[in-house]
């Protein structure tokens, strides 16, 4: 029985794929599309993972001072390059204060000048004394006029930046 089975299927198989038989055409119009697809086709590979990308730096930038917000120039998403400035502050107050108090140094420098002229060295002295604390403050005040530029510190990505709907608002340190 076994072996009539093997002839049968050898026969079989003969007849199928006998010269000029549709087996044969199929078999070879088969193995011409395999043919083509290896030469022509292409397999899209996509790789299922997970990563995590961690950023070189993150820097978080707030306001200086109690200020009012002036101006936004940067949004979420773009670039930017260290030094480009991304937001104004109001200096209004800070710098109406400067000047009054570049006026009360010149003021008591005047005073200096007039104590030593009379040669009150102890008024000379208070007075002079004065102009130092003057101008310690004004220096304070000059770094507070500076800082409400904010400027990038390096060259990054904006993250978030929800200003431009705060524009007008007061701002505290920190925020």
């Amino acid at each position: 029985l076994q072996q009539q089975m093997k002839f049968a299927a050898k026969e079989s198989l003969q007849k199928s794929f006998a010269a000029g038989s549709t087996g044969r055409l199929g078999l070879i119009g088969g193995l011409m599309l395999v043919g083509l697809w290896l030469v022509f086709g292409s397999l899209t590979y996509r790789p299922i993972c997970t990563a995590r990308v961690v950023a070189e730096s993150m820097v978080q930038m707030t306001a200086p001072s109690n200020a009012k917000l002036l101006k936004s120039y940067v949004q979420p998403g773009q670039e930017v390059q260290a030094g480009q400035l991304l937001a104004e502050f109001d200096t209004t107050e800070t710098t109406l204060q400067l000047q009054s108090l570049e006026r009360e140094i010149a003021s008591a420098e005047v005073e200096v000048r007039r104590s030593i002229t009379a040669r009150d060295t102890s008024s000379a002295a208070l007075h002079k004394a004065r102009v130092g604390v003057l101008m310690t403050q004004a220096a304070g005040l000059q770094e507070r006029l500076e800082r409400a530029r904010l400027v990038a510190p390096e060259n990054g990505t904006i993250v978030r930046a929800d200003l431009e709907k705060r524009i007008g608002q007061m701002f505290a340190p920190g925020d």
